[in-house]
Parts: structure tokens; sequence; C-alpha cells
């Protein structure tokens, strides 16, 4: 256990490290319903894959206490005919679950967990069809898909919640990867002699290597895409290289649509005198829906888009181009602003998912820091040269753009980055975080997300595909990752391909990611 206090303030911090050796069974709350898979097909046969939602009891803190404060998980399982998955109730009424070969009725096969990116998001079964297909019908292994711990329909985190602790932050600390990887052992541990074959895209490879780095024993293999964390990298470390990427993305903008340069500014200009002031003097913007507001500064957020590649640069261009003739005439249209609603709003997508916005930067905290994550990625863009991120500045004053010293120096969005401000613009839902959000920010201790040493000694295949032009993941830091963890290979994806490519092209994914010798040792 670690105490942290901060020059006199006390910030009421216990950081405990998992339990690993004595993860107990999640306790079978029972099926919350069931469907056929409606949304795809099986086989030309038009039958469909079957899926169980199950719902599970865990602890909130996986220590050794004897009375820990449960909190429920939901996972639907997705299956076709292929494998036999025998399912009972044991005496005690727990789950008992277990996956053979139909052909082998002795060989019991491993069971695929796909672990979705975030941090702080949902993960439906069937968001990525073409990939469920390859796996249900090539490698006959049936799925797991698990709403993470205070995302989807598993316990929320809310500002409720926050309210009744009496030490929020570090209620919220109990909701990054490790505690995540200590839910799905619980899960496993139902299901009767099954081994995890994990299958994590981004944020889930960060899951799936604090797996490897714990319960290797528990796992089968991995396949990861544009996902390797960065181990040994501090928030710091990690934006600073990530801004390089965020800086080329801006200049390929701008070459391809040069007169928003000067219209982006006018669109800034324009929100920073609208909607009044807060009271740290700074504009309010104008209201979006769910209470959530449009600041000249969560505007600049824009940047999130350039990681889907041209369709990302087309859809700010649109944005940029409607609001620019609007000001022009006047103002936000009320059609603009509902469009900018539904394009994510304030930013994120936070006011429905705001342990996102809270966890982003801790994700990359493991032990003892040298220094805390101190909102590094704002850190960093005020540190940039050049005046692009002058708008991260904490005394930014919109009239600076008229100057001549500014006449030429268009303005740069960022990407897949938190800063302090967002939080608040996102509305009623996500503002309460801010305050625990500034606590995370100032700590140094963390409980520990992986073990190098036993990743160096790994003995579990891991198989990562890792992409050049990756605007939310370090390539270099990647391949790094990748020389650390024993038995890892690193795969470089062709330099057209992007982050989320396994949504995009899945087929073309998989036939580079997925290799048959993993899937015969499992």
């Amino acid at each position: 256990m670690i105490q942290q206090r901060d020059n006199g303030n006390t910030l009421s911090l216990n950081i405990m490290d998992i339990d690993w050796k004595h993860i107990r069974p999640a306790e079978f709350v029972g099926k919350t319903g069931s469907s056929d898979g409606g949304k795809i097909e099986s086989s030309d046969d038009g039958k469909f894959f079957q899926a169980h939602k199950l719902r599970f009891k865990v602890p909130l803190c996986h220590t050794s206490e004897e009375n820990p404060e449960p909190i429920e998980l939901q996972a639907e399982l997705v299956y076709s005919s292929g494998p036999s998955i025998v399912s009972a109730a044991n005496a005690d009424g727990k789950l008992d679950i277990q996956v053979v070969d139909s052909t082998r009725p002795n060989n019991t096969k491993p069971m695929v967990v796909y672990l979705c990116g975030g941090p702080g998001d949902a993960n439906p079964a069937f968001a990525n069809p073409e990939l469920n297909k390859i796996i249900l019908k090539k490698w006959r292994l049936p799925i797991l898909f698990l709403d993470y711990r205070g995302t989807g329909e598993s316990t929320a985190v809310t500002a409720a919640a926050l309210a009744e602790r009496k030490s929020p932050s570090e209620y919220l600390t109990l909701f990054r990867q490790d505690a995540i990887v200590a839910d799905l052992e619980a899960i496993r541990l139902c299901f009767r002699g099954v081994k995890f074959l994990l299958v994590g895209q981004s944020f889930g490879g960060w899951i799936a290597i604090t797996y490897v780095s714990f319960l290797p024993g528990s796992l089968s293999g991995v396949f990861i895409t544009g996902g390797l964390p960065p181990i040994g990298k501090g928030p710091e470390d990690v934006y600073t290289a990530l801004y390089v990427g965020v800086i080329r993305a801006n200049k390929q903008y701008y070459a391809k649509y040069p007169k928003d340069a000067e219209k982006v500014k006018e669109i800034v200009k324009w929100l920073a005198k609208a909607g009044g002031k807060d009271k740290d003097s700074k504009s309010r913007g104008v209201a979006l829906r769910d209470e959530q507001r449009l600041s000249p500064q969560g505007f600049m957020t824009l940047g999130r888009h350039f990681g889907r590649g041209k369709a990302g640069f087309k859809g700010v261009h649109f944005l940029v181009t409607r609001m620019a003739k609007d000001i022009k005439n006047g103002g936000l249209a009320s059609d603009t602003i509902a469009y900018f609603s539904d394009s994510g709003g304030a930013g994120f997508k936070l006011h429905k998912r705001p342990c996102y916005g809270t966890l982003h930067e801790p994700i990359y905290c493991s032990g003892t820091m040298k220094a805390p994550p101190n909102w590094a990625a704002q850190d960093v863009g005020r540190q940039q040269r050049g005046g692009h991120f002058r708008w991260l500045k904490k005394d930014f004053d919109s009239s600076v753009l008229d100057m001549d010293a500014f006449k030429n120096v268009p303005l740069y969005f960022t990407r897949e980055m938190i800063h302090d401000f967002i939080l608040g613009d996102t509305g009623p839902a996500a503002a309460p975080f801010k305050e625990h959000a500034d606590d995370l920010a100032r700590r140094v201790q963390w409980s520990k997300l992986y073990d190098v040493r036993q990743l160096s000694q790994n003995m579990v295949p891991v198989r990562a595909l890792v992409y050049p032009k990756d605007l939310f993941v370090d390539f270099d830091f990647s391949l790094q990752t990748a020389a650390m963890v024993r038995r890892c290979q690193a795969v470089p994806a062709r330099r057209s391909w992007l982050h989320g490519s396994v949504k995009t092209r899945p087929k073309q994914v998989c036939r580079v990611l997925f290799r048959s010798d993993i899937l015969r040792e499992g």
C-alpha cells in the first residue's frame, strides 16, 4: 500500500497492486438475455451465430479483503455450431462452461476474448461482423466480449457514484487496465479448464500485455493490432513523440485545404466572443446538446478525426467550411450546431464515457513515476514552437491572431488528446470529474501495470500489427516494447493502413495479423 500526500493537501490515495495470486472466481449472476446474433450470418445456409449475455459480480478492488465491495460486469458470449460449448450450473449456482472440439471431445480449446479500445469504451459484440466471421467460422472458436468495468452495461462510473465516495480519485484508479485484467481472470475461472486467446485493438493491447505480465498461464496466445503499450514511457514521453505526427497531419490538412487556415482563425475568434465568459474569464462558446458547450479551445480538438486519414480530413473540412459560412452570415445556424453535436459534440463523447477523459493519461502510468501526468498532452502542446498551438496557453487571447506575427501562422488542431478544459465543456455528466482528474494529474504513485522481468521471460506467443503512420500509438515505441517481450513479433503494416484498420479493412488486417501456428499452440 502506498499513501500519498501533496504539500499538505491530502489526496486520500491508497495505491494497492492487484493480488494476482488470489484472484477469486467471479460470481455468475445469470443470463440477462440471449440473441441469435442476427446482424451476421454464420454461413450461406442462412443460420445465425448464437449469443448469450452473461452477468457477473466481481470485487471493486481485487485485493485480499475478506468482504470486498462488489460491482457487476456484463459480457456477451458469441459462438457457432463449430465448437461444442458444455454449459451447466453447478450445485452452488455458479456458471460452468467448457469449450471442446466437436470432433475431438477430450480436446479443450481456448476461448477468444476481444479487447476493444478506449479507455472507457463499451465493447459491443457485433461492432465488427467481418472479424467475428473469421474467428467463428475459420477458427471455430467462441468469442467473449466484456464491457469493461465502468463502461457499457457493466457497473457505470457516474458523477453520482463519485459523490458517494470519500476518495473519488482513489476510486477512479480502480478502473485502469490492471483491474480489467483481474476482472477477466475472475470470469475465466468460471469457465472449466479454458484458456484465453486475446485479440486486442488499441487500448485492448495495453490490457493484453498487462495480462501477459501477471497471468501468462491463463493465456494460449495474443494478437494485437495498433496497441503495443509504450512500457517505461511516461505521458510526457508519449505526447512528445505523438506531437510529431500531429504536426505532420496538420501540415497535410492545410496543404490540402489552404483556405481553411484563415477560416479556422475566424471561427476561433467568433467563438471567443460568443456566450460570455465563465468564472475563469474564458469564453463559454456556444451551447450544444446535453448542456455541452463549444468553446474556441474545444473547437481546436477536431484533429481527433485526423486519425481516420482522408475521411477524417474531409470531415473536419466540411465542418470548418459550414461554420465559417454561418459566421459570415451572422452566427452559427441551429442546424449546424445540431450537426456538430451529432458529430461528437464538445469532444470524445465524454458525456457518455467520462472515464475516457479522466483515465486517458493514467493508462501510461505504472508504479512510481519520475513525474506526474500533469495534463501532459496539453503541457507538451504549449511547449511546441511556432505559435501553432498558442490556443492551448492559459492566457490565450484570440485578439493575438490579428497581429502581424500570426498572419501566416495557421492554428494547429490536436488529435486524441485530453486537455483540462474538455471535461468542463462536456456538461454536467462529465464536469464533476474535472476536480478528480486534476488530482490524478498530480500523482506519481500508481499500481503496477507491467512486470518487465516476466515479459523478458514470456512464453506466450504474441503477434502485434503496428502502424508506421499511427497518430494514436507511436510506431518506434511499439517496436521498443516488442523487443522487451520475449516471443513477441511486431509486424509493420502497410504505410497506408491506419490505427483503426481492423474496423475499416478487417479481412486484410486478419490475413496479416493472424498466424496459424499460434492458433495450433492454443
